[in-house]
């Protein structure tokens, strides 16, 4: 009964002969497939039926966000200042996705130490204008793509010419036709907030990017009303001068990390100090000292301009999370709270009384305690709110004595209601830890 019999063979040898059958029909497929692709990259070479490549290139954008979508991805005019590492991914992905009409506007070249960030250039770029080797990649992978180059930086003389003249090159053209987006990765203040204010007054959809230098936490990055972030130097100094000269608080779509930079600002070594030497820009106030980038933080952050723009021209479903509590209402409401409880405090303890501005308030609960309560580690609720209260209650409140807590527990931290808090040896380590840190900070 162990020996295989006859029609077992039989049986066995059929499965084989089935499979085989199978496996050639599935290799033919395969390679009928590999095939039509050869020929349709043999069509690219030779430079054949354009249109029905392009079909085949973007399909599966096409399949996502429909045909008559796409079309109007496709006729949008997107103006992109300041083609560094952000900008050039931003670019790249745009043509990629299909935008057919991009200006690029940035007089600077190509240095050796951007080539750690930049989308598309190559050592042998290095001294070459950003904008004409953005162009020349970018052809080599969408052909049809009409790509102005603008080789000039935009100021508040000629940032009208740059954005709306349908001739920017032509210091006499007149002609003016609105750009469907503009993207600002300039890292200038004051001609960053022109750019701003000029394109709300214009009514051009804007969206603005902060510093993606000095960090390197992806997951803070937040898209939101420019109204609502807070935490970055280089907007919250556009903020002010967006304010100050422009009346402008509102309106403006803003990328931005809520990181504490963990890293901060590289004066220029003795062999670095001329820096005409490094940079084709004229004295205008640009940065003068050296931003530490790790080069996958700009294209991400280009790759989230370029979503938020196909998104939204696409007309896709788009709900960025709400920042309410980064809103300036929520810093007003909880100021007004944190020192009327210090001053009752103060008062009905006979000590010295503390304070904290706005600014030191962010400080504490964004960057050293994220939201977050010291005590629980919960975030704040409708039910339960979060305020700050000292650490030592015997000493005032002060960035270095100071800690977020929901309501509840400030109040048991305080003895004032309730069984006094729980705290482990652990705990107080680690927060007077933080609390050491954040005066060297």
């Amino acid at each position: 009964s162990d020996s295989i019999s006859s029609r077992e063979i039989l049986l066995l040898l059929g499965g084989l002969a089935v499979g085989a059958v199978g496996a050639t029909y599935l290799h033919k497929c395969m390679g009928s497939r590999v095939s039509e692709r050869v020929q349709q990259g043999k069509k690219v070479i030779a430079g054949e039926g354009e249109e029905e490549l392009q079909q085949e290139q973007f399909k599966r954008n096409i399949q996502f966000v429909g045909e008559d979508e796409f079309a109007k991805l496709a006729n949008a005019k997107i103006v992109i200042v300041g083609i560094g590492g952000t900008g050039s991914h931003a670019a790249h992905l745009l043509a990629r996705t299909g935008v057919q009409h991009l200006r690029l506007i940035d007089l600077d070249q190509v240095s050796l130490s951007s080539l750690n960030r930049h989308a598309v250039a190559t050592r042998e770029d290095v001294g070459k204008s950003k904008v004409e080797v953005m162009k020349e990649h970018l052809l080599k992978t969408v052909p049809a793509l009409e790509c102005e180059c603008v080789r000039d930086i935009l100021t508040q003389d000629n940032g009208r010419r740059l954005i709306l003249s349908t001739d920017p090159n032509d210091l006499e053209c007149l002609t003016e036709s609105k750009p469907d987006f503009v993207v600002d990765c300039i890292d200038n203040v004051e001609t960053k907030a022109f750019l701003l204010s000029l394109c709300k007054a214009e009514n051009i959809p804007v969206i603005t990017s902060c510093g993606a230098g000095c960090r390197c936490d992806p997951t803070k990055l937040t898209i939101c009303d420019i109204s609502e972030a807070a935490g970055d130097p280089l907007l919250k100094a556009t903020k002010q001068v967006l304010g100050k000269t422009y009346k402008i608080r509102k309106g403006i779509a803003c990328l931005y990390s809520s990181e504490k930079p963990p890293r901060k600002l590289l004066p220029f070594t003795e062999n670095e100090e001329d820096i005409s030497e490094y940079s084709t820009l004229p004295d205008i106030h640009m940065r003068v000292r050296i931003v530490p980038v790790l080069g996958p933080m700009p294209a991400i952050w280009g790759n989230a301009l370029a979503m938020y723009v196909i998104n939204t021209i696409c007309n896709q479903p788009f709900t960025p999370q709400p920042v309410e509590s980064r809103g300036r209402k929520y810093w007003d409401n909880l100021m007004n709270k944190v020192n009327a409880a210090e001053t009752k405090f103060a008062s009905t303890r006979n000590v010295e009384c503390g304070n904290l501005n706005k600014d030191e308030a962010f400080f504490v609960v964004e960057y050293l305690w994220n939201y977050l309560s010291a005590f629980s580690g919960i975030a704040s609720s409708q039910r339960d709110g979060l305020t700050i209260a000292r650490w030592d209650i015997e000493k005032p409140l002060s960035v270095d004595n100071a800690i977020p807590l929901l309501v509840s527990e400030a109040a048991r931290h305080y003895g004032t209601k309730g069984k006094p808090l729980p705290w482990t040896e652990q705990k107080q380590r680690e927060i007077e830890r933080i609390l050491a840190n954040s005066k060297q900070e």
